[in-house]
């Protein structure tokens, strides 16, 4: 009776070279996808401080926004407080960088900024479009009552 254990080393060479083959197959398609999937994450990244901003503001009633620095390509959390007979104080409570390969294409907000109420209504509708190089690109919606939306 003769037993087998294990594996040959042809079979096992034939194994790595399959892997190789397919590994070499998937890696220009992997690196197609990646701009597409940072323009999706930086959409989600700015719809969720968006709604950050939202909460915050109902949660602690004190003005939360969120500006939009386009020559920097960063975003940025602001806390805003109205103290009595002075003007606004901003707090910076968090700032966020654009991809190298993402900008801002275009801010529909009145001085770039999503400014939110204590009902959690944004002060203004409006739209930021985040753009890839090669020219595809992603809008969030802020409607009147706050909701949010990413489009194509």
């Amino acid at each position: 009776m003769n037993l087998k254990n294990g594996f040959t080393l042809f079979e096992l060479l034939t194994i790595i070279a399959i892997a190789a083959i397919l590994l070499l197959i998937s890696i220009p398609a992997y690196q197609k996808l990646l701009p597409q999937l940072k323009l999706q994450t930086a959409a989600r990244e700015i719809t969720g401080l968006l709604r950050q901003a939202q909460q915050n503001t109902v949660t602690e009633q004190i003005t939360y926004l969120v500006k939009f620095n386009s020559q920097n390509k960063e975003y940025q959390l602001i806390k805003r407080e109205y103290p009595e007979s002075q003007p606004p104080i901003d707090t910076v409570i968090e700032t966020k960088q654009l991809d190298s390969d993402l900008t801002f294409s275009q801010t529909t907000f009145s001085q770039s900024e999503a400014l939110f109420n204590t009902a959690g209504a944004v002060s203004e509708a409006g739209s930021v479009t985040i753009s890839l190089t090669d020219g595809r690109q992603k809008t969030i919606e802020v409607r009147p009552a706050g909701f949010m939306n990413i489009v194509e």
